[in-house]
């Protein structure tokens, strides 16, 4: 009785051709590879800090970062407290420097989304907005 290598190459023998043997040139031939990553980030304690009024906006950032490392976005969506995110992700991308990434940047947008007191202003505003605390405090 035949070893199961010898039958595994016996019968795959013809599928694998070199280009001499096939009329293929090494131009005809390519590869394609991509890799499907499921994410889950928690928030910290599983506090529920990702909150609705800016849940759209967050992935929304979180996907743009994705796209800027060249990267697909498939899926993203979460409750309160956690977000799952599923990334068609090319070999050549370094899997943990893109979530490092993605957790630091989110870490920070959920911090300033949830600080009451932090607003930015425009040059067109700063005046106003300058006169109206005054006024306000006085």
């Amino acid at each position: 009785m035949p070893k199961a290598s010898n039958v595994y190459r016996k019968e795959f023998k013809n599928i694998f051709t070199t280009p001499k043997e096939s009329n293929i040139t090494h131009r005809d031939m390519s590869t394609y590879s991509q890799i499907y990553i499921q994410t889950i980030f928690a928030v910290k304690g599983r506090d529920g800090l990702i909150l609705p009024e800016w849940e759209e906006r967050l992935y929304k950032y979180i996907t743009g970062i994705v796209q800027n490392k060249g990267q697909k976005m498939l899926a993203i969506n979460g409750i309160p407290n956690h977000i799952h995110f599923l990334i068609g992700m090319k070999p050549s991308c370094c899997l943990s420097d893109l979530v490092r990434e993605i957790k630091k940047s989110s870490n920070e947008f959920i911090n300033e989304s949830n600080s009451p007191g932090l607003n930015s202003v425009g040059k067109r505003v700063l005046v106003h907005s300058h006169t109206a605390i005054r006024n306000w405090i006085a």
